[in-house]
């Protein structure tokens, strides 16, 4: 590949959702770490995806993460909804119901723009859709 262009992939539950030759404006997470996090029958968000593959979340990204799949609505960086916290954690739903969670920690609380947070939310709505 050249330039920008990547070769995007993410397994989830045995499916492979890809994207080929994406266009990077600049690295969405150069430092950071997402982690999608899918509900269980019983209703509690366990992980199936990071990037990088081992990223991990504290307790308080997946609290901030618990409250969205809950009340359906983003948290987090950015948001009026816990605000202060380090992640932006967005909904993944399939409209009624929600399916996870989509939990970007970015390198540092400014590196998120309001671009980045519109990307982010369409590819929430895109898992949801896909899965």
């Amino acid at each position: 590949m050249r330039g920008n262009e990547r070769e995007l992939g993410l397994t989830l539950c045995g499916r492979e959702l890809s994207a080929r030759r994406v266009e990077c404006r600049r690295p969405l997470l150069t430092g950071g770490s997402a982690v999608v996090l899918l509900a269980s029958r019983d209703g509690r968000l366990a992980p199936v995806a990071a990037w990088p593959p081992l990223a991990e979340l504290d307790a308080h990204s997946v609290g901030a993460a618990e409250w969205a799949f809950v009340h359906g609505g983003k948290a987090g960086l950015g948001t009026g909804t816990l605000p202060g916290a380090k992640v932006l954690a967005l909904p993944i739903t399939e409209r009624p119901r929600g399916l996870g969670v989509l939990v970007t920690v970015p390198r540092d609380k400014d590196a998120l723009d309001d671009a980045d947070r519109a990307y982010l939310e369409t590819l929430a709505g895109q898992l949801g859709a896909a899965i």
